[in-house]
C-alpha cells in the first residue's frame, strides 16, 4: 500500500510537471532532464516510470481517453435512448476533472493528435453502438461525410471550450452538442 502510494505521488509530480512546463514551452522541447528539475526529482526517477517525454504523454492521454471509454460503454445503444446531453455531460465532466491536462494537451504547446484520437474514438463509438441503426437508408459514403461534418463541429466546439478556460456552463454545453447532433441527424430521414 506504502509503494502504491508513493508511485501514485510520483505519477502525480510528473503529471504537474509536464502540464507546468507545457504552459510555456512546446512539448517537444521539454527534455527529461528539465522536467526532473523542474519538480525536484531524480531523472533515474523519471525513468523508472516512464522511458521518455512522450511515453508520460501517451500515460496521460490514456488516461483521460479510458475515462472516454467508460462514458461510452455505459451507453450501448445511444439510438434507442436519446439522451445525448447526458453523454456529452459526462464527457465535459471529465474534461472538466483534467483541467490543467487537456487545456496542456490540447493548447499551442500541447499534441496536435490528442483531439484527433478523441475523434476517432467518438467516431468508432458512433459506428459500433447503433447510433446509424435509426437510419437505415444512409449509404457508407454518406454517413462518412456527415460524421466528417459533425465531428469537426464538435471537436471545435469541445477545443473553443477547453481553451476558453471552460468558463461556460457544461450543461449548456452539453445541450448545444446534443442540439447540433439530433438536427443534423434529422436530414438525414
Amino acid at each position: 500500500m506504502k509503494k502504491q502510494n508513493k508511485l501514485n505521488k510520483t505519477e502525480k509530480a510528473l503529471i504537474n510537471g509536464i502540464v507546468d512546463l507545457m504552459k510555456e514551452k512546446k512539448l517537444s522541447d521539454i527534455t527529461v532532464t528539465e522536467l526532473a528539475e523542474h519538480i525536484d526529482m531524480h531523472r533515474c526517477t523519471f525513468y523508472l516510470h516512464f522511458m521518455d517525454i512522450k511515453d508520460l504523454v501517451e500515460h496521460i492521454e490514456r488516461k483521460v481517453l479510458n475515462e472516454l471509454y467508460k462514458i461510452l460503454d455505459k451507453y450501448p445503444n445511444l439510438s434507442t435512448q436519446n439522451n445525448f446531453s447526458q453523454v456529452f455531460g459526462e464527457i465535459l465532466s471529465i474534461i472538466s476533472e483534467n483541467k490543467e491536462i487537456c487545456i496542456a494537451l490540447i493548447g499551442k504547446n500541447g499534441d496536435p493528435d490528442f483531439m484527433d484520437r478523441i475523434n476517432n474514438t467518438l467516431n468508432e463509438y458512433i459506428k459500433t453502438k447503433g447510433w446509424l441503426n435509426n437510419y437505415p437508408n444512409i449509404k457508407e459514403f454518406e454517413y462518412e461525410y456527415y460524421y466528417t461534418f459533425i465531428s469537426a463541429g464538435l471537436i471545435s466546439i469541445l477545443q473553443k471550450w477547453i481553451l476558453n478556460d471552460m468558463k461556460d456552463d457544461p450543461i449548456l454545453i452539453a445541450k448545444l452538442l446534443e442540439k447540433i447532433c439530433l438536427k443534423g441527424l434529422e436530414s438525414l430521414k
